[in-house]
């Protein structure tokens, strides 16, 4: 292994680079839109806030896969 990020984290300097803002920002904008779906936050987060639908994925999964402890 060479230490580079993996699955979604492999996005997050991307997402800071073009959207600004630390990680953190993302997702406490995710967690306050409480029990919501994969795709039902991905798309709350392209209409009002911009990202690419990539990148609004990624935040999406690493959020929802902090919040289940995996």
């Amino acid at each position: 292994m060479n230490g580079a990020a993996e699955g979604p984290a492999s996005c997050f300097p991307s997402i800071k680079k073009t959207y600004g803002g630390p990680l953190q920002h993302w997702l406490d904008l995710i967690a306050r839109q409480g029990d919501q779906l994969h795709m039902k936050l991905v798309g709350l987060l392209k209409e009002t806030h911009g990202p690419c639908h990539g990148h609004a994925s990624a935040l999406v999964a690493d959020a929802l896969s902090q919040k289940k402890g995996v």
